[in-house]
């Protein structure tokens, strides 16, 4: 079986490898008029040796490949510090060695497409990527920027979907036996969750800060507004800070319900809210069904609540008291 072939100074100016035998290992295409470089007999035959000086090779893009090759194979290429681009060549490789040669010099038409398109698709892609990230990040913030100014594809619930409980229930400790008897049997019944201070939070916490966080930690906050209430100087504190993030949120998220009157000498704050907003009063017809109406929409998917939350505690505030 033929091994080793010399076709060195025939005028050879194309070579189809599959008239070569296939066991070939060493090959001479030294001085001969090929331009450009074999890499079908580079990749489809098993040499250990080849010769490719004296050719006016061209070095051009379709010769890349090849200059691939030849940078893993270089043991193979006998007279590898040898093989030139010819005079004849581009400016930018004319007489310089082939393994010398960059993918710049060599095809830098790719270059420039590659700048021409690729660089503002990759800047495309990174500012999408960014944006999305962006996007992940401050999800809730966007989804209430967007909800507070008009776009009513983003639905409340989208904005609730975070909190841990549906109704945080807001009273005077005077009035919470019957809260409890009342409000709340009335909406866990109806299948709400619902947070209160007594079974909600430990004690040992400044209660300004219990209150900003059952506000925070709730879809809505319902008033029982009564004489106790308006009397209570934190029952004012939870309506102040529950009202402050309804008007942040632009969702309506406060739910007031009178039980007998509305109370006397109530704050600036709180009868302003009165007069503009409706509330609802216990015993009115259909009252429960009206209350459903302003709590979050059943179907929410909620997130498993904390253990405080199935849990009695009793609660001490340290420093606090609330009438």
């Amino acid at each position: 079986m033929l091994q080793n072939l010399n076709l060195a100074n025939n005028f050879l100016a194309s070579l189809d490898y599959t008239l070569l035998p296939k066991g070939l290992h060493y090959l001479s295409l030294e001085n001969n008029s090929l331009e450009h470089f074999p890499i079908d007999i580079a990749n489809n035959l098993n040499l250990s040796g080849i010769r490719l000086s004296g050719n006016p090779w061209a070095c051009e893009c379709q010769d890349y490949d090849f200059r691939q090759w030849a940078e893993g194979h270089e043991n193979i290429i006998m007279d590898a510090k040898t093989v030139r681009c010819s005079d004849g060549s581009s400016r930018l490789v004319a007489s310089k060695l082939f393994l010398d040669l960059e993918q710049k010099e060599l095809c830098p038409s790719k270059v420039a497409g590659f700048v021409t398109y690729g660089v503002p698709v990759l800047g495309v892609l990174a500012l999408c990527l960014a944006v999305a990230m962006v996007c992940l990040k401050f999800e809730r913030r966007i989804k209430i920027w967007l909800y507070a100014h008009g776009l009513r594809w983003v639905k409340e619930y989208d904005l609730d979907s975070d909190e841990t409980f549906d109704v945080f229930l807001s009273f005077s400790s005077k009035d919470s036996e019957w809260a409890y008897a009342n409000l709340l049997a009335g909406l866990e019944e109806a299948g709400f969750s619902v947070c209160t201070y007594e079974r909600n939070f430990k004690g040992g916490f400044l209660l300004q800060d219990i209150i900003e966080e059952a506000v925070a930690c709730s879809r809505r906050t319902l008033l029982l507004l009564t004489q106790n209430f308006v009397e209570s100087e934190w029952c004012r504190w939870e309506f102040r800070v529950a009202h402050r993030r309804a008007l942040r949120d632009n969702v309506n998220r406060l739910v007031v319900v009178v039980r007998d009157n509305v109370p006397e000498n109530i704050d600036d704050d709180l009868s302003l809210y009165m007069q503009t907003t409706n509330y609802l009063k216990w015993g009115e017809n259909n009252f429960w069904d009206k209350l459903k109406y302003s709590l979050p929409k059943k179907g929410i998917k909620r997130d498993a609540l904390p253990e405080s939350a199935r849990v009695p505690i009793s609660i001490f505030y340290k420093n606090n008291s609330r009438l």
